[in-house]
């Protein structure tokens, strides 16, 4: 970002309202039961989104989690890029990017090819949140565009179709 503080060029630097609304989503969606996880998932995603960031400090404070004996209980993370190393799998509609997997969730990017969609599906042992980081897409025939998390219950049947050219 630093060409975006010294020419003022706003393509150099981060959107840090998406980022905003990414990270209230993933901790309002999730119930973690450990600072330490919340914050592993939060820069695992963020680092993996916004591939400008080459390394991210998060602070999470959880107000009352002490009661009667501190205000708060609050953890503080450095992380990079290098920390998180890439794994791909290839899949019939492109490939999943593996961003974070923890015993309580797993964080994953999918990479829908031009042409192609993940066809109709429901997960019997987990909910789905999920959202559009670049692109367009369809889901269940409804066109989705720019940040629109979707939250999918156990159960729910659901699609997803790139008809765009790249």
């Amino acid at each position: 970002t630093a060409l975006a503080g010294l020419e003022g060029d706003l393509s150099q630097t981060c959107d840090y309202d998406r980022i905003s609304k990414e990270v209230v989503t993933l901790l309002q969606f999730r119930r973690y039961h450990l600072l330490e996880m919340a914050a592993e998932e939060l820069a695992s995603m963020l680092l993996a989104l916004h591939p400008m960031l080459q390394s991210i400090e998060i602070r999470l404070c959880k107000p009352m989690a002490l009661e009667g004996r501190a205000r708060a209980a609050s953890l503080t993370i450095r992380r990079s890029a290098r920390d998180y190393p890439r794994k791909f799998e290839v899949k019939s509609f492109g490939e999943v990017e593996i961003l974070c997997e923890t015993q309580e969730a797993g964080l994953y990017l999918l990479h829908i090819d031009a042409g192609k969609g993940i066809p109709r599906h429901l997960h019997k042992k987990m909910r789905e949140l999920e959202w559009l980081v670049t692109g367009e897409l369809e889901c269940n025939g409804e066109s989705i565009r720019d940040f629109n998390p979707r939250r999918w219950k156990k159960g729910e049947i659901h699609d997803y179709q790139n008809h765009g050219t790249s």
